[in-house]
């Protein structure tokens, strides 16, 4: 999950100086939950968490500042307080959920701060949503 996380956010989004600090070993198979991070410069970056839905036949409600990113393959909301830089992604299915939270800031690319387009953000629901398929039940 975490080579995964810091191989999206510097081919795909083209961060660049990226160090990955994990919660726990990279290797370990991920049953429950997991989480990690990628920083710069000692700065987060990113930091993603998976973890089972424990209670899937309760419904869930997103916090009143989250809306609905539409064209996702999961149900997924977004906080977003762009152009400040920390933009959080959370899903959630039946069986399981995810979030990433991003601080454009700290993110470098070659041409600058990174700056998240709308199209862009979908992408990264998208990967959040696969992020999840990590977890072993």
């Amino acid at each position: 999950m975490c080579n995964a996380l810091s191989r999206y956010f510097a081919n795909d989004l083209m961060v660049q100086d990226l160090e990955i600090k994990a919660d726990d070993d990279l290797g370990k198979t991920i049953y429950g939950f997991g989480a990690c991070s990628v920083e710069a410069n000692s700065e987060m970056v990113a930091r993603a968490s998976i973890s089972l839905n424990k209670n899937p036949s309760t419904t869930w409600t997103p916090a009143p500042m989250m809306n609905p990113i539409s064209g996702t393959s999961e149900p997924t909301w977004i906080f977003d307080t762009r152009p400040w830089g920390l933009v959080q992604i959370d899903t959630r299915s039946n069986e399981r959920e995810g979030r990433i939270q991003i601080n454009e800031e700290h993110a470098r690319t070659p041409s600058g701060r990174l700056s998240l387009t709308d199209e862009q953000l979908r992408r990264v629901a998208e990967f959040c949503i696969g992020l999840t398929r990590y977890l072993r039940q």
